[in-house]
């Protein structure tokens, strides 16, 4: 549900994408909603996310990624990463 009522899907990685992740990208994909998929240790990735989120006019964003129970410490990590992307 949270893929159909937004505007888009940004999934956030460190390693690999587990299967709720997966699921969530083939949603997107099935049902042509915008998406972006960003390696949360890339800098480059808060320019390309930001380019993203203006050129599909997204106001209302998934952000879906990794479970903290299958990538220990990725909460943390995508906590501190959005923090700094929404100083921008």
């Amino acid at each position: 549900m949270n893929v159909k009522h937004s505007d888009g899907t940004l999934i956030l990685f460190e390693e690999s994408l587990d299967k709720g992740t997966q699921q969530a990208y083939n949603y997107a994909v099935e049902h042509h909603k915008p998406l972006l998929i960003a390696n949360i240790n890339d800098e480059k990735s808060f320019v390309q996310i930001l380019n993203w989120i203006n050129m599909y006019c997204i106001r209302d964003i998934n952000i879906a990624g990794p479970r903290e129970s299958n990538q220990p410490g990725i909460y943390e990590k995508t906590k501190r990463f959005l923090d700094q992307l929404f100083v921008f």
